[in-house]
């Protein structure tokens, strides 16, 4: 598996900076997406005679709860041999959800500072180096 594939009993975790795609190992089974920013945490029960579990802890979504049972949607079996995976799996979401949110923060900070902008209140070389600032560039 790649840095960013994970394997649990039933299903395979894709993680990316911007979701997280949990599909079936089955070959006709559902692939489901998780945005990155829908993403509240990530549990780990650590396996034991009767396996383990990671959940994501996610954003409610009324259509999904409708359709499906929430829990199985989130939930994920694993056994003693994913555990150290998915470990590495959990940071990387968190990590991920960390700059997320970061990212959105700087976005709001700009948007501010466009309004600023806008109004005449700082100038436009002002504006482009508090933008830089906030982008880490």
């Amino acid at each position: 598996m790649t840095k960013n594939v994970f394997e649990t009993v039933r299903k395979i975790i894709t993680v990316t900076p911007e979701k997280v795609i949990i599909r079936s190992k089955k070959k006709r089974g559902r692939t489901i997406e998780y945005r990155i920013d829908a993403i509240v945490g990530v549990e780990i029960t650590k396996p034991n005679l009767i396996g383990g579990y990671i959940k994501l802890l996610t954003t409610a979504d009324s259509g999904t709860q409708q359709m499906f049972n929430i829990a199985e949607l989130t939930t994920f079996a694993i056994k003693k041999k994913h555990y150290e995976d998915i470990l590495r799996c959990k940071e990387l979401i968190e990590e991920y959800i960390t700059k997320a949110k970061s990212n959105y923060g700087a976005a709001e900070e700009i948007k501010k500072f466009a309004e600023l902008r806008d109004q005449g209140i700082i100038t436009e070389e002002e504006f482009e180096k508090k933008k830089q600032q906030l982008l880490g560039i």
